[in-house]
């Protein structure tokens, strides 16, 4: 690892810090960074290169992943003329359970799934 790699990590762990300090103190960012002797428009940049670097290091799903999601199908219920019939499905993801109606959009389902892998991931750590 070349030396700008390292200084770029320890700087974006630091910066990792304070946001979650400012995060948990239950000030705002005003008052944290007044505190703290920070200027806001630093904290901002900081908790975007921060936001940055954990997209980067969410796991890529593409179309070429021969991912087996397992699914749930209920039998739909039997008509009438005063039901009204609405597809529904269900992610089983560990212990985490997600209901869906047909109207959820594929992006909501796909950012929902790499958040639920990232923090397994994190967990089995």
């Amino acid at each position: 690892m070349d030396t700008q790699k390292i200084k770029q990590t320890y700087r974006l762990n630091q910066w990792t810090d304070i946001v979650r300090q400012c995060r948990s103190s239950g000030q705002t960012v005003a008052a944290f960074c007044k505190e703290q002797n920070l200027k806001p428009q630093s904290y901002y940049y900081w908790l975007k290169l921060v936001r940055e670097a954990a997209c980067k290091a969410l796991p890529v799903i593409s179309n070429d992943t021969n991912m087996i999601v397992p699914l749930t199908f209920r039998e739909p219920p039997t008509c009438s003329s005063k039901s009204v019939v609405t597809s529904k499905i269900t992610l089983h993801y560990g212990d985490f359970s997600l209901d869906l109606e047909e109207n959820t959009s594929p992006l909501f389902i796909e950012n929902t799934i790499r958040t639920l892998m990232s923090l397994q991931e994190k967990q089995s750590c």
